[in-house]
């Protein structure tokens, strides 16, 4: 599991949540590098965070859509904003989940599950 937050506190709870879910987690504090450890580290599935400053994690995900390789990664994108703000960033994106961090200790790791789970079914 990728985990992308330029916030330490924030990556390390979202790495937190995701380790005690079973998952061996990737912890990132930017995109920089992310393609590099989805192709070598069997990744199943990503957590990125809408705003940060080197890249957005939407406009990563609409990056990453684009490479064959790494296209059909599950994703979920993650924010401090409104959960209507974080669904209008990832409306565009397809196969693209979302949580906000005021709800990530009840929907975080299911919500990753489910993603995982969908890109297997398909």
């Amino acid at each position: 599991m990728l985990v992308i937050d330029d916030d330490e506190i924030a990556r390390q709870a979202i790495s937190d949540l995701l380790h005690n879910g079973g998952y061996a987690v990737h912890p990132l504090a930017s995109p920089i590098g992310a393609t590099q450890i989805i192709a070598t580290q069997g990744i199943a599935a990503a957590v990125i965070d809408l705003n940060m400053p080197i890249m957005s994690g939407d406009r990563f995900i609409a990056l990453i859509r684009t490479w064959d390789r790494i296209r059909d990664l599950p994703v979920v994108l993650i924010s401090g904003e409104a959960t209507e703000t974080v669904r209008e960033a990832a409306m565009h994106l397809p196969g693209v989940a979302v949580v906000t961090k005021a709800q990530m200790n009840e929907q975080l790791v299911a919500t990753v599950g489910k993603a995982a789970d969908d890109k297997l079914t398909v």
